[in-house]
């Protein structure tokens, strides 16, 4: 390990998992690959975000568990691989299965397989439940949010068998390095300018509309012309949605956005191509017409 990567107890990345950038949890999954290669045994096993710290200088690996199999606790059983929780040991796989975990929590906002809702709103029954499913081997859906490279990669790093995985984490390193830049991409394409630049509204906006399906996404954008229209809204609008288990349910459509090249709407309008300029003259254009009828 460098010396600019030291694992600090006072620097845990915890909660901090559901709000990395795409580049960051790649970065983060390299630095937690390389530093399970250099743990001095087999296989580290002890992989989660509470074991994890994250500074200036990138992220580290903590130690290995000290205590006995069977003493986990709910951190390291909820990141740790099937074949450990059954049998107490296991090879490099175990430790490629859980970075897959850190992947799938960084992807999803913090949800882990078979989730129902966020962390801090799941009962123990249900964390019981979701752990039960994937110790037993239910397939583990990948999120579409993890996107055509990332995707793949962490599908073979949670199969079931460890066999099937990569079989250590210089192996997985190798698979991810061709998913880097696959998140600066997205933010060009939403915001015109790489995930480092985004602001946190930004950050927020691009982690939401990842995680949607696109059924949900497309169904919100027909509620919002429909609200537009049937309140005789003119020129533009914003309108406010929840996702719940039905899909996307309207909260408010704001007749009068913020206009600031920050605000949401003219993010909004950058993220189908239309650049701040080109929206107000839009804007202007519209209200000259209405003001000739």
């Amino acid at each position: 390990m460098s010396k600019e990567r030291k694992f600090s107890a006072g620097q845990l990345l915890g909660e901090g998992i559901r709000r990395l950038g795409r580049e960051e949890l790649i970065a983060l999954a390299l630095e937690i690959c390389a530093d399970a290669a250099d743990c001095g045994a087999e296989f580290h096993g002890n992989i989660h975000p509470g074991n994890i710290s994250r500074g200036e200088g990138g992220a580290a690996l903590g130690p290995r568990a000290d205590h006995e199999p069977g003493d986990w606790s709910t951190d390291e059983l909820e990141y740790m691989a099937p074949e450990l929780f059954w049998n107490g040991t296991a090879t490099a796989a175990a430790d490629v299965y859980s970075i897959g975990l850190l992947l799938f929590a960084g992807v999803t906002g913090g949800l882990l397989p078979f989730f129902k809702r966020a962390p801090e709103n799941m009962t123990n029954e249900m964390r019981a439940s979701a752990l039960r499913r994937r110790m037993n081997g239910d397939e583990i859906n990948i999120p579409a949010a993890a996107g055509e490279k990332l995707g793949p990669v962490m599908a073979k790093c949670l199969r079931f068998e460890a066999t099937e995985r990569y079989a250590d984490t210089k192996e997985l390193a190798e698979a991810l390095r061709p998913c880097v830049g696959e998140g600066d991409a997205k933010a060009m394409e939403m915001f015109g300018k790489p995930e480092r630049e985004l602001s946190e509204v930004e950050r927020m906006m691009a982690g939401i509309l990842a995680r949607l399906e696109p059924g949900v996404y497309a169904k919100a954008q027909d509620l919002a012309v429909r609200a537009h229209r049937a309140l005789g809204c003119r020129g533009c609008s914003r309108s406010d949605f929840i996702v719940s288990e039905d899909g996307p349910v309207i909260i408010e459509t704001n007749n009068l956005p913020g206009m600031t090249p920050t605000s949401l709407f003219p993010d909004e309008a950058r993220h189908v191509g239309i650049e701040f300029a080109d929206l107000v003259r839009t804007l202007v254009e519209l209200a000259l017409e209405r003001a000739g009828e």
